[in-house]
C-alpha cells in the first residue's frame, strides 16, 4: 500500500473508533509498526491526529 493510502486508512480508523493504540493500528492495518509510526507522526505534525493516554485520536 502507498503511504497516502495507509494514512487515509489510519484517519478512517481513528474517525470510526474513539482512541486506538499503535498496537491496535498495526493489527488492523496489517502494516509494519515502523511505517505506521512514520505515518502517524506525519499526521500529528499536520495537526490531524493527537495522542492522549497512549491512544491515538482524530484532532
Amino acid at each position: 500500500k502507498s503511504q497516502r493510502d495507509r494514512r487515509k486508512r489510519v484517519l478512517a480508523i481513528l474517525d470510526d473508533q474513539d482512541g486506538v493504540s499503535m498496537e491496535e493500528l498495526v493489527e488492523i492495518t496489517d502494516s509494519s509498526e515502523n511505517k505506521l509510526e512514520q505515518d502517524v507522526q506525519a499526521l500529528m505534525d499536520r495537526g490531524q491526529v493527537y495522542e492522549q493516554n497512549g491512544e491515538l485520536r482524530m484532532a
